[in-house]
């Protein structure tokens, strides 16, 4: 009978495997068919999608050209982790290195670019001492402190938080500030070394000296070279704005190698207000508020060229480096140049007017940017009559674009093309340039709708005579418009009459686009001296013949090779199938039947190990699990079985015992299985140590009578009257299952019980 048990228990175990086997299965299978019909959907969305934009870009052939320009609303915003006040009010960035500054005399440069960055933030600020700085290689902590520590002479410093300026190229970034500019290096993206403190000293030839206050009111570092806009004070006391130049002869020291000085009335700075681009607080000549406007408000270098804006006259003036033979050592008597001794001195080339047809001001030359091939102007207001000029800074001959040429007039454009920047007050208040391949790329911030206008030039047809004049396609063009996230728009107020909104700064770097929004929550967080506010947001920027697959973070990001370059010019344009070609279906494709294949192969290996009764534990079970979605969670399925298995074999094992004879120690009726066994294991000891097997058996017989009285404890009474010892009590997990029967079936055994016990 127990055989015969036992084979009815394993036919049914293994019935209950076979069916949790077809469970897992059907599960699977359930799992692939919904995989295989979620990518049918989103492959028919796809080419549902892809249908109405080709429909679209038909149908866009007779409209208006603004469709024709995507408006774009940039995703990647910090959370100012510095906290820093009017975050973005200027901003400076390369392919290593991106820098931001605040109001409060607050500044903070990092590496970007690269995973392998470990270099801390640097962070300056306008009252820490120069005695922290001094030491040169820091790199110690979260964040490295900076603070100006150059010649000041008795000029104490600022009583009120300066505007700090920075600037950036390559590996190399520059502080100004408080009448010091703090030029630092980011060593291997590890450590940030202090260079240069500059000026090293206030005075110049003839009994000139620089003005500590007006020093470096603006800033911009080239290859080798940086310029700061300046003032002179002569020995009769008058005051002469100035750009010193300053030119790098080792990789720890700069020196000065010229001033250049302008003594027109028209180059004089004047009052502005305190948030005009190159103004600057001056507690000699305008206690009450700024100047600004004159000669140096804006300055630009790159190569041999230098830009030099002067608003008040609506004009901005070229330079070109050049080498000076006999200027060395031995002419000190002649100037600073020749004091110096490098060589070098910067020499008018030309100036670029600014428009004239309008009634109003417009100050021409308030922001500045300059690369080999072109230089972007703007002239921000608060009339509707702002903009920026593109013009051509070839050499003279060489291309189908001239030295000085007009490129492109970005305000005129966005009215043509209908966009947010037509007649927009202070656009332009900031611009930057970049080359990307034979292609420049140019931004125009347009504060006053929180958002930027992007323009690339194409600087293959500016060089090539032929193709530039018999091309009638514009060399420069507008790409896009970018707009700030929804989060970041705001009501403006004095931002707007201020033009700090998004765009009020803007930088290109790498493959990066930032714009700086210095005014967002600032009202909210209390005013000028209030809390941290301002923010800068950030868009990767393709090169031409890529286009962008994915923009997650500062460092993550993709540029994807386009399968056509004439149609992908890069930029912020977003891959579409065209571009990306047959490889996106490659890999969905290559990744669906890894899939498939990984979860037939996964199903069958676990229907094995299940019918083997095997737990697949650790790495190798967490993998299947995951990568076939099969459920994992089937112990309560385990136990359902068990359970169930337990109380058949109990019930089959109570009728065992009611057919056994009267030899059976526990006799008739319904015990708990665990102490139905402890009394079969105790008889058994007894009758081996006693030999008497009718004396045991009567024993037993007085043990059975006195087994109800204990309840639950019966298994403590069995103990107490057979052989007066306790004994050791073995529990097995079936039997407990099956213990936990059917309540009816065990009420009627212990009635029958107590009626035989009765008789």
């Amino acid at each position: 009978r127990r055989k015969e048990v036992e084979e009815e228990a394993n036919n049914a175990r293994c019935l209950s495997m076979m069916g949790r086997g077809g469970h897992v299965l059907t599960h699977a299978i359930s799992q692939l068919l919904l995989l295989l019909l979620t990518g049918a959907c989103v492959a028919a969305a796809a080419q549902a999608a892809d249908a109405r934009a080709s429909k679209q870009s038909q149908a866009r052939g007779n409209r208006r050209r603004d469709s024709q320009v995507p408006v774009l609303e940039v995703q990647g915003c910090n959370s100012n982790p510095l906290k820093l006040h009017g975050m973005g009010e200027d901003i400076a960035a390369t392919d290593t290195l991106s820098m931001v500054a605040g109001l409060q005399g607050a500044a903070v440069a990092q590496c970007v670019g690269s995973s392998s960055c470990s270099a801390p933030y640097l962070q300056f600020d306008w009252q820490s001492s120069g005695l922290l700085i001094g030491a040169g290689l820091l790199s110690g902590g979260k964040v490295v402190k900076a603070g100006p520590s150059c010649a000041r002479g008795d000029w104490l410093g600022p009583l009120e938080p300066p505007p700090v300026r920075v600037a950036a190229h390559s590996t190399t970034a520059a502080f100004a500030s408080a009448g010091c500019v703090e030029v630092w290096s980011l060593e291997d993206r590890q450590v940030w070394k202090h260079v240069e403190s500059l000026p090293t000293s206030l005075d110049l030839a003839d009994g000139e000296q620089f003005v500590p206050y007006v020093f470096g009111t603006q800033i911009s570092v080239g290859e080798g070279v940086m310029a700061v806009s300046a003032a002179v004070r002569r020995s009769g006391k008058s005051i002469v704005p100035a750009v010193a130049m300053f030119v790098s002869i080792s990789r720890k020291e700069w020196v000065l190698a010229e001033v250049i000085k302008c003594e027109t009335s028209s180059c004089l700075h004047t009052p502005q207000p305190c948030s005009a681009p190159g103004a600057f607080p001056s507690s000699e000549e305008s206690p009450t508020g700024c100047l600004g406007g004159g000669f140096g408000s804006a300055v630009a270098v790159q190569g041999q060229i230098l830009a030099i804006g002067i608003p008040n006259n609506n004009s901005v003036v070229l330079y070109k480096q050049q080498t000076t033979a006999g200027e060395f050592g031995a002419a000190d008597a002649r100037g600073e140049r020749a004091r110096v001794g490098v060589g070098l001195v910067w020499k008018f080339q030309t100036i670029l007017p600014g428009p004239t047809e309008s009634s109003f001001k417009m100050p021409f030359g308030a922001s500045l940017a300059l690369s080999s091939s072109v230089i972007a102007v703007g002239y921000p207001s608060l009339e509707p009559t702002a903009g920026a000029l593109i013009f051509s800074t070839l050499e003279i001959g060489t291309g189908a674009a001239s030295f000085g040429e007009l490129l492109l007039d970005v305000g005129q454009e966005c009215c043509i093309l209908q966009l947010p920047c037509c007649q927009s007050a202070y656009l332009g208040r900031a611009v930057d340039v970049m080359m990307q391949g034979n292609t420049a790329r140019i931004v125009v911030g347009d504060p006053y709708h929180d958002g930027a206008v992007l323009v690339d030039c194409d600087v293959a047809r500016m060089k090539d005579p032929a193709n530039g004049h018999q091309n009638t396609r514009p060399i420069c063009a507008v790409s896009s418009y970018v707009r700030a996230p929804t989060s970041a728009t705001q009501e403006h107020g004095a931002a707007e009459l201020e033009g700090r909104g998004l765009g009020a700064s803007v930088a290109l770097g790498g493959e990066l686009v930032m714009f700086g929004n210095p005014s967002l929550s600032c009202a909210a967080a209390g005013g000028a001296a209030g809390g941290a506010c301002g923010q800068m947001c950030h868009a990767a920027s393709c090169a031409p013949g890529y286009c962008l697959l994915y923009d997650w973070s500062v460092d993550n990001h993709l540029c994807l090779s386009c399968s056509d370059e004439n149609t992908c010019k890069g930029g912020l344009q977003v891959c579409t199938v065209e571009q990306v070609g047959v490889l996106a279906f490659l890999f969905i494709g290559a990744v669906g039947l890894m899939m498939l294949c990984c979860c037939l192969c996964g199903v069958n290996l676990r229907l094995i190990i299940l019918t083997t009764g095997f737990e697949m534990q650790g790495c190798l079970g967490t993998l299947l699990d995951i990568v076939c979605c099969i459920p994992r969670e089937h112990d309560g399925d385990d136990e359902r079985d068990e359970r169930l298995l337990g109380g058949e074999e109990g019930g089959q094992e109570d009728g065992e015992q009611q057919d056994e004879g009267d030899d059976d120690p526990v006799g008739k009726g319904y015990l708990p299985p665990a102490v139905s066994k402890a009394l079969r294991a105790m008889a058994g000891e007894k009758k081996k140590k006693d030999g008497a097997l009718d004396e045991e058996g009567s024993k037993s017989c007085t043990g059975e009578l006195q087994l109800p009285q204990g309840a639950a404890g019966g298994g403590a009474t069995a103990r107490r009257a057979v052989g007066g010892s306790p004994a050791k009590e073995p529990v097995a997990d079936d039997e407990e299952d099956g213990e936990e029967g059917g309540e009816e079936e065990e009420t009627e055994a212990v009635d029958l019980q107590d009626g035989e016990r009765g008789e």
